[in-house]
């Protein structure tokens, strides 16, 4: 699928809920899913029994948003963590304003966002150019950061993989623990963060095991102080494809 960067959707506000509830998820989960600020929405489980990623075009957005969460039935607690810098992941913001899209280039976006893997000819019969044409412009807004083309797997025990949540709190630099990260292939997202955490980072592996061995090398850089985790058992939602008629 094809994604837009969030930066160019104006969405600038990019935040990470815990959500406590009393009672069963599935008709928080449902609500959730229907709203247009969140992109993900996961029933976990831990100390809380939902996660949610919100983006969103400011601050009173955002806190618009909170008071929504905090006032569904049974939510007893929502902890929030703004997103500063996502530095692995499906989409990484790094869009900053220096490209302009037209007509033609929204149809294609539009159409990749339904199937990434559309071939050149195909969008070319659509839009009324030629595949070379389209091969152009996709690789211009690929470089400038405006779209990333991948497959998205789904998360959660019911699914294909296991995916873990882990919060981090550092105890040294930043930087060696990026590196790290960025290197490891079990690394499906990882941003720094503003809240209860200074990283937030998802795990994704066929086995325990590998996860297991994955938070051995992390704790064993010495620079980890505190690792809080949830386990991902049901994803209700994962659509990063913010439509281009929304921005």
């Amino acid at each position: 699928m094809a994604a837009l960067d969030p930066g160019y959707s104006g969405d600038r506000v990019l935040a990470h809920h815990l959500v406590t509830v009393n009672g069963p998820t599935a008709e928080l989960l449902k609500l959730l899913k229907d709203r247009a600020e969140t992109v993900f929405v996961s029933s976990v489980t831990g100390s809380s029994n939902v996660v949610v990623e919100s983006r969103l075009r400011t601050e009173a957005e955002l806190q618009l948003f909170l008071e929504y969460l905090r006032g569904l039935p049974r939510v007893q607690r929502v902890k929030t963590n703004r997103y500063l810098r996502v530095v692995k992941g499906f989409f990484v913001a790094e869009y900053r304003g220096d490209i302009t899209l037209d007509e033609r280039d929204r149809q294609i976006v539009d159409l990749l966002q339904t199937d990434g893997r559309m071939n050149y000819r195909t969008i070319a019969n659509k839009v009324n150019l030629s595949p070379s044409a389209v091969r152009a412009r996709v690789n211009r807004m690929v470089e400038a950061n405006v779209i990333r083309i991948s497959a998205v797997e789904e998360r959660g025990v019911i699914n294909s993989q296991i995916a873990i949540g882990l919060g981090i709190s550092l105890c040294g630099p930043l930087d060696p623990v990026l590196e790290f990260l960025r290197g490891r292939p079990e690394v499906d997202f990882a941003t720094t963060c503003s809240g209860s955490f200074d990283l937030i980072v998802t795990v994704t592996a066929a086995t325990p095991r590998v996860i297991f061995d994955f938070l051995e090398a992390l704790r064993a850089t010495g620079l980890v102080g505190e690792i809080s985790s949830w386990l991902h058992i049901n994803t209700a939602k994962e659509d990063y494809a913010r439509s281009l008629r929304e921005a």
